[in-house]
C-alpha cells in the first residue's frame, strides 16, 4: 500500500509500507551535563555502525541521540525484510552495549513511511517513537502486534530466549539481540559487556537515580537470564543492594 501526497509546493512525497525500528539511547541528557566531550564522543563513534550497516535495503537516519533504520517491505518476501531490520536492530543493541557503553530503547512497527535526503514523515514513525517513549521503559526493543500478527503470542512462553525474539514478563513481545550471534561471538563479546553494565550500574547509583537503577537492572537480568538458558551461567553477578 503506498500513499501520495499532494499539493505541495514543489514535490509529491509518497509513502510506502516500511519496516521501521526507532531508538533512543538513554541517559544522554545526564551525560552531556556531566561529561560533554566523551558524551560527543560515544554519539559519534556510534556513526561507525552506521557506515558499516547503511545499505541500498537499510535506510538509516540520525538526530542526536535517536536513531531510526526503515526497511522498504518487499511484496514477495516481507519475511526477508523483516530478518534484514531484526539483524541491523539486534546488532545496533549489542554493539552500543559492548563497545558504546550506551543503553538504547527502541520499537519496531510496520507501516507508512516517506523517507528522503530532506525529510522522514509517516504514521510508522509517530508510532515507532510512541512505543519506544511510552511502552518499553527498560533497554529493550519492543515489537509491535501488527508486526508479528501470524504469530500466537499469548501461547508464547515468558522469557524463553532459543527464539529471535521473546515474550517480556509484562507480555510486551522484544528483539531478543543476543540471539543474533554465534556463540564465539557472544563469548568474545561476554567481558565487555558485563563491564559496561557495572559501571552503568554504579554511575546511576553514584546519581541516586532510581529510573536509571531500574533499567541496568532489566538489562543485567536480561543478559544473566540469556546467558544462563543458553550457556548455562549467569554473566554478571553483582546484587543491587551492593551499591548502598
Amino acid at each position: 500500500m503506498s500513499l501520495i501526497i499532494n499539493g505541495l509546493p514543489d514535490k509529491e512525497l509518497t509513502c510506502e509500507e516500511y519496516y521501521v525500528a526507532y531508538f533512543d539511547a538513554l541517559g544522554t541528557k545526564a551525560s552531556l551535563k556531566k561529561d560533554e566531550k566523551s558524551t560527543f564522543s560515544k554519539l559519534w563513534l556510534v556513526s561507525n555502525f552506521i557506515k558499516k550497516h547503511r545499505s541500498k535495503d537499510v535506510i538509516i537516519r540520525s538526530f542526536s541521540d535517536n536513531f531510526l533504520f526503515a526497511v522498504k517491505i518487499n511484496g514477495d518476501n516481507p519475511t526477508e525484510s523483516l530478518n534484514s531490520l531484526f539483524n541491523v536492530a539486534a546488532g545496533f543493541a549489542v554493539e552500543c552495549l559492548s563497545v558504546y557503553e550506551l543503553l538504547v530503547r527502541g520499537a519496531i512497527v510496520k507501516g507508512l513511511l516517506h523517507i528522503d535526503s530532506e525529510i522522514v514523515l509517516g504514521e510508522s514513525l509517530i508510532r515507532a517513537y510512541e512505543l519506544e517513549s511510552k511502552v518499553a521503559i527498560y533497554p529493550r526493543t519492543i515489537i509491535d502486534k501488527n508486526v508479528l500478527e501470524n504469530i500466537d503470542i499469548e501461547s508464547m512462553p515468558t522469557r524463553q530466549f532459543d527464539k529471535p525474539f521473546f515474550k517480556d514478563s509484562d507480555s510486551s513481545v522484544c528483539v531478543n539481540p543476543l540471539f543474533f550471534f554465534n556463540e564465539k561471538i557472544r563469548k568474545a563479546l561476554k567481558n565487555r559487556v558485563a563491564n559496561n553494565i557495572i559501571n552503568s550500574a554504579i554511575l546511576a547509583h553514584d546519581n541516586h537515580n532510581e529510573s536509571s537503577i531500574s533499567k541496568v537492572e532489566w538489562i543485567k537480568n536480561y543478559v544473566n537470564d540469556f546467558y544462563f538458558q543458553i550457556h548455562g551461567y549467569k554473566l554478571i553477578t553483582f546484587d543491587k543492594n551492593a551499591f548502598k
